[in-house]
């Protein structure tokens, strides 16, 4: 049970009285408990919540005398008998009050309590299955007996109750009647492991107690202290399963999951009981459950990822249709990147993130001038929040963009971003992003005013991707993208609008697939060409990824470039493919 419910029956002992043992009644209005019966006089009850049974007892049974239907009075009668250890008298007591009510929750738990005290446990436990059943809504009662019926059901784990007990232990009948067992039953851990601590002088090898006592400890948060006390019953009973699980328990309440797994492992391979093994491998299995929920929500401080592939490019310098060069036209090319990123500070909702990317395009000989090489280290500021119940993410990214070819600047660029992603039912997830950059290129042209392309630009993106199945392998993102560059050079200043579908999909196993098309459509509103430029450029890609290990995955893909502009000195078309090997830490 846990301390939230032990807590409320710990308040629920303390505002009714006939609720629990007498004897750890405690003083509190008992208005409530006599309900509309006639109350027993204000005396009666004030010498019952300071524990002087004998002279309740004498009051209350007079208030029975002057009205015999009075249940509530006999209620009180029945406690005081059982508070006295006068077990027999009360219950008669109790009897007949369920003659006279049934289904008399108080006195079911008071039955149950008694027995239970005196160390029957098949009687007891009868009275609360009955608690269980009477309490149709699930109140106060039903929780209680449940809890109660759990402990025992862990108590009887131990053993059979009544067998012959081994040498230096007391047998579980004996037990059922200690003190400690009675606090333990009551939640009153505390005073449960003082009383635990007095058997232990008694019987030192007794692991039943130690293993209890560890419980105890373990529910009050001293958990260093449980798992010593289980330790000494191993070191008594090293093949003790009960012992074993309960200690791995208390590792995991002390966040020691390697150790819990560990120790759940040895359960869950060894030969102990059937019980056991399924509580074993139950708890693994949540084990492996919540580490991979707290990774995710916590998130790694740092991610690495690194990437090799080879490809064959038909057409890797874009030469145009008509103009196609058969010694130029096809290349290998080898591209390559690295990714890391580490989280430098987080505040609640906010995260502060450093991270480097780095890109390479080496080509073959005949189109090695193309070799490219590409440096972006990015600062990034994200907020987790939420919206209507629902969780967004909103990023802004600063970078800087280096990239040179054959071992000279082409280009150096300020992208700064804004991202927003949110998921309003779990099938959606909505991402907008902004971006405006500014770029230098080292080669402004032989007239900067209509051929330098340095200057700034603005796309705005927004990509709705639905999840078709539970485990989101299938699904669909379509996506919209508008980009302004306005250049120096009149030239190259174009507006674009870019649509994107990608449909991914499983394949075999835990092998996916993605089949991709793009459109984008580039007009140059102030090209003093002759011919005033516009193109519009298709793309279709296939991607499988088939993962290797836990880090690793190997990818095979296929592109398709054909780019149409009414400039034909801008026609090309590139078909490609090949493999790459990515790793992930």
């Amino acid at each position: 049970m846990s301390r939230k419910i032990s807590s409320l029956l710990i308040l629920a002992v303390v505002l009714f009285p006939l609720l629990c043992f007498a004897e750890n009644d405690s003083a509190g209005d008992s208005a409530d408990l006599l309900q509309n019966q006639t109350a027993p006089n204000s005396k009666a009850i004030q010498l019952f919540l300071i524990h002087r049974y004998e002279e309740a007892l004498s009051e209350f049974r007079t208030a029975v005398a002057s009205d015999p239907s009075d249940i509530v009075a006999r209620r009180y009668v029945g406690a005081c008998l059982s508070a006295l250890r006068r077990d027999e008298e009360a219950f008669i007591t109790f009897n007949e009050v369920l003659r006279m009510s049934p289904k008399d929750l108080s006195v079911l738990k008071l039955l149950a309590n008694t027995h239970l005290r005196r160390g029957e446990t098949s009687k007891s436990r009868a009275y609360l299955e009955k608690l269980v059943e009477y309490d149709v809504d699930g109140g106060r009662f039903s929780v209680y007996a449940k809890g109660q019926l759990e402990k025992l059901q862990m108590i009887s784990s131990t053993g059979t109750l009544g067998a012959e007990p081994l040498s230096g232990q007391m047998g579980a009948e004996e037990f059922m009647k200690t003190q400690g067992v009675i606090r333990f039953m009551d939640a009153e851990f505390e005073k449960s492991v003082e009383a635990f601590d007095v058997l232990e002088v008694q019987y030192p090898k007794d692991v039943m107690v130690k293993r209890y006592k560890g419980i105890a400890l373990d529910k009050l948060g001293r958990y260093e202290e449980a798992v010593n006390t289980f330790n000494e019953g191993l070191a008594i009973s090293p093949e003790n399963a009960a012992l074993r699980y309960a200690l791995a328990q208390t590792l995991f309440h002390k966040k020691d999951m390697e150790a819990s797994r560990a120790t759940l492992t040895y359960l869950a391979m060894s030969g102990v009981s059937s019980d056991y093994k399924i509580r074993a491998d139950r708890d693994l299995e949540a084990i492996d459950r919540i580490e991979s929920i707290r990774l995710a929500s916590e998130g790694k401080k740092w991610s690495f990822v690194i990437e090799q592939g080879a490809e064959f490019n038909s057409n890797a310098a874009s030469e145009p249709k008509k103009e196609q060069v058969p010694a130029e036209e096809h290349a290998v090319r080898f591209p390559g990147s690295l990714y890391g990123s580490y989280e430098l500070r987080k505040d609640g909702p906010w995260t502060l993130t450093g991270s480097y990317s780095y890109a390479h395009s080496f080509y073959s000989d005949t189109l090695d001038y193309l070799n490219t090489l590409v440096h972006v280290p990015t600062a990034t500021v994200s907020y987790l929040g939420k919206l209507w119940d629902r969780p967004y993410v909103a990023m802004f990214s600063s970078s800087y963009v280096h990239v040179s070819v054959d071992e000279q600047m082409y280009y150096q660029s300020y992208p700064q971003t804004f991202r927003w992603v949110y998921s309003w039912v779990d099938w959606h997830r909505l991402t907008l992003s902004e971006s405006v950059a500014y770029t230098d290129y080292q080669d402004q042209g032989l007239t900067p005013d209509s051929t330098s392309r340095e200057g700034v630009s603005n796309a705005a993106k927004a990509t709705n991707t639905f999840y078709l199945n539970d485990t989101k392998d299938l699904n669909l993102a379509v996506g919209f993208e508008f980009k302004v560059e306005d250049t120096q050079g009149s030239n190259y200043v174009r507006n674009i609008h870019q649509i994107s579908t990608d449909f991914g999909f499983p394949v075999w196993r835990d092998w996916t697939g993605l089949l991709g098309f793009r459109y984008k459509n580039s007009d140059y509103p102030e090209t003093v060409l002759p011919i005033a430029r516009q193109d519009d450029e298709y793309l279709v890609n296939t991607r499988l990824t088939v993962p290797m290990n836990k880090n690793t995955n190997l990818k095979v893909f296929l592109d398709y470039l054909n780019n149409n502009s009414n400039d034909p000195s801008y026609n090309y078309v590139n078909l490609s493919g090949g493999a790459s090997i990515v790793a992930s830490f």
